[in-house]
């Protein structure tokens, strides 16, 4: 099941109330249709409150940025898969409202450089790797490479990295390509925290706290933040209590340092 949203690069939110037959996983994929890996969301969700005999739950994602044209929002069972007329769910209502943000606490010279890493975020699978690109007014640039990697020649699992001295941000081509654009914002603000937000450059958790606090101030979904976390190392304990103080700052909107 795919429904088709006219966006015209407009921020917006995506109201939808779904009702299946009994607790079902379902997945929701909005995708640009006319360029490649470019999901605005992917998201597993657990359809399981009973209403009156039936199950029905409302799904919400608010898109920010949005495609030229078109969204696709692709609808499926995640134990049937993709099927034209799906028979374990149907959407009860689909609906779209203007998405209020922000954006407006934000400084000149921070938007001017969220500019960069939003427009990178969308675009970046399109872009040729091994270059280097910036931004009109932007603090920093981004090395776009194909991947990267450690002093010792092995590919890093990161997707990401900033340069102390330059402020350039080193992006792996590879782990971005499978990531869905509101990750990679996240994974940028993150870096970009380091550099220009942090109080400790080196703090990994503040960075964190900073990035998030951009991020929700911009409107992207709490969820993608998560999921880029997870992303942005291997399994470690450390990661695991970043993830954990993440979560707390989204359930207590507890915020870091961002100065006007």
């Amino acid at each position: 099941m795919i429904y088709k949203v006219r966006t015209q690069a407009k921020p917006l939110k995506i109201i939808l109330q779904v009702e299946t037959d009994q607790p079902r996983d379902i997945i929701f994929i909005g995708y640009d249709p006319y360029r490649s890996s470019s999901e605005y969301f992917q998201r597993k969700k657990r359809i399981q409150t009973s209403i009156n005999g039936k199950f029905s739950d409302q799904v919400i994602f608010p898109l920010p940025q949005a495609p030229k044209r078109y969204l696709h929002v692709m609808i499926f069972d995640a134990k049937e898969g993709e099927r034209r007329y799906p028979k374990s769910f149907r959407i009860t209502s689909f609906k779209t409202e203007q998405l209020q943000t922000s954006r407006q606490q934000i400084s000149p010279q921070h938007t001017k450089n969220i500019e960069f890493i939003e427009g990178f975020a969308r675009n970046c699978t399109s872009l040729r790797a091994a270059r280097i690109y910036d931004h009109p007014g932007a603090d920093f640039k981004i090395e776009y490479l194909h991947a990267i990697f450690t002093e010792n020649g092995k590919e890093s699992s990161t997707p990401a990295r900033i340069h102390k001295q330059t402020n350039t941000i080193q992006v792996s081509r590879r782990n971005f390509a499978s990531m869905t654009i509101p990750m990679r914002v996240m994974i940028l603000l993150h870096e970009y925290s380091h550099n220009f937000i942090n109080y400790d450059k080196d703090n990994e958790k503040e960075a964190d706290y900073n990035a998030l606090e951009l991020y929700q101030w911009l409107g992207y979904p709490d969820t993608e933040a998560m999921y880029a976390l997870s992303k942005m190392h291997s399994y470690s304990y450390e990661m695991m209590d970043r993830i954990r103080s993440l979560y707390y700052q989204v359930e207590h909107k507890t915020g870091g340092n961002i100065l006007p």
